[in-house]
């Protein structure tokens, strides 16, 4: 377990919680009670909306409706009126960022209770660590959670780090913002270069074995374009793009 025992004190710095959603709306609203449910208060979430056509909208705007408004003054909802994918959508998301720190929520996952006080005690103790990832549970429909680990000292590589490391659990410091999305990946995989490309930056790495983070599976998609079945043009145009990608980034 790779908790602080005896952390001392923590800084109070704002924490960005950046979401992006698309056609979740029967799981967005969970999603967002589990931001307020934190044991640590001082966040901002930014919530991207990528031009739903579901009720995702309605869904937001009735959750937001209901809070106080200390609460209300935390959610920064940008609603997007046109689909632009996930790639563009989470770079409009780090443009957004004003806070000290960050992370990632899938509009259809959640936190655990304690995800943003246990990583921001890592990162605040751990000063020379960039960016922090967790194991994370997943879980699909009522069925028990299962914990999925992430092994760090594969990194050295793409391939090994598309296997083993979960994505969505990443929790930064703001200057990793400078570090965009490649917008012409459409079809999933996007996160996954953008962790590569800050390797590649020389950042590093921290990892907490506890399960700060569950993902829901389940037949729909948080962006739509990664379960999205592939023709055969699109995936061969993709693949194009990402060896382009990689070889001119593991030149560098």
């Amino acid at each position: 377990m790779d908790m602080i025992e005896n952390p001392g004190e923590m800084t109070n710095d704002s924490v960005s919680v950046l979401i992006c959603a698309y056609n979740t709306s029967k799981y967005i609203e969970e999603c967002l009670y589990s931001c307020f449910e934190q044991t640590y208060r001082n966040i901002q979430i930014i919530l991207y909306n990528d031009g739903s056509t579901d009720n995702t909208d309605f869904v937001i705007n009735r959750f937001i409706e209901k809070l106080n408004d200390v609460d209300k003054s935390k959610i920064k909802y940008i609603k997007g009126f046109k689909n632009i994918g996930t790639s563009n959508s989470r770079n409009i998301l780090l443009e957004n960022i004003n806070t000290e720190y960050a992370c990632w929520l899938d509009s259809d996952d959640i936190m655990s209770k304690n995800r943003v006080e246990y990583c921001l005690r890592y990162l605040q103790k751990n000063t020379d660590i960039d960016i922090v990832y967790s194991n994370m549970a997943i879980k699909r429909g009522s069925n028990k959670l299962v914990s999925k680990k992430i092994n760090v000292s594969v990194y050295s590589t793409f391939s090994s780090l598309k296997q083993n490391t979960n994505c969505a659990t990443g929790f930064f410091k703001k200057h990793l913002k400078k570090y965009k999305f490649l917008s012409d990946i459409k079809h999933g995989g996007e996160d996954v270069l953008w962790i590569w490309d800050i390797l590649r930056g020389g950042c590093k790495f921290g990892y907490i074995h506890l399960d700060l983070y569950v993902y829901r599976k389940h037949n729909e998609s948080t962006s739509f374009t990664k379960k999205m079945p592939l023709n055969a043009v699109a995936k061969s145009e993709e693949q194009r793009i990402i060896a382009e990608y990689l070889k001119k980034t593991s030149a560098k």
